[in-house]
């Protein structure tokens, strides 16, 4: 963009300001805000996120340092930053992969497939990690079904954890994390 000049004066013009971006926000029991239905948009998956979330875990939940790409454009999709993991605006999933998702399983079940999603393709963590953040977020959100899903999960969840084919996801590792003995 060409100066103007301002009588007589040679001066820019000043830079748009641009509008920070919203801080990442963690879902509250009850809030229905941050996710939209997808009646045909996504084939296979019912839900995606409306905005940027955010989850801190207690410090003993070390997820490392990783962060996870979309193949096709480098879109950054969701990281992991020692206790805390961020997904961005726009993730798809299916909610519960057995029952009726309620309110109360949103979250829980958003976190629990991303986490799944990045161990699919190597993401530093382990399954219990992954089914221990589904367990506390489900009993913080009132599950009251929560020790059956949490035990499901466990039992059940090897079948859910083969990778795809293309990679539907690139993991940047940055810091490996510190996992307990299973």
């Amino acid at each position: 963009m060409a100066p103007e000049v301002v009588s007589g004066a040679l001066s820019s013009p000043l830079p748009e300001k641009k509008e920070a971006p919203a801080p990442p926000h963690t879902p509250q029991p009850g809030e229905t805000k941050w996710y939209h239905f997808l009646p045909e948009e996504a084939p296979g998956a019912c839900l995606k996120t409306a905005m940027d979330l955010h989850w801190e875990f207690a410090p003993s939940i070390d997820l490392g340092e990783w962060k996870a790409y979309r193949p096709s454009d480098r879109k950054l999709i969701m990281e992991a930053k020692g206790s805390e993991f961020i997904l961005y605006r726009g993730y798809v999933w299916d909610g519960a992969t057995i029952g009726i998702t309620t309110v109360a399983l949103l979250a829980p079940t958003v976190v629990h497939d991303a986490l799944y999603h990045a161990l699919m393709h190597n993401a530093p963590i382990t399954r219990a990690i992954a089914d221990s953040i589904f367990r506390e977020l489900m009993t913080q959100h009132r599950f009251p079904a929560a020790a059956r899903y949490y035990y499901g999960a466990r039992c059940a969840g090897a079948i859910f954890n083969k990778p795809d084919t293309p990679p539907s996801l690139t993991i940047e590792i940055t810091r490996k994390a510190n996992l307990p003995e299973e």
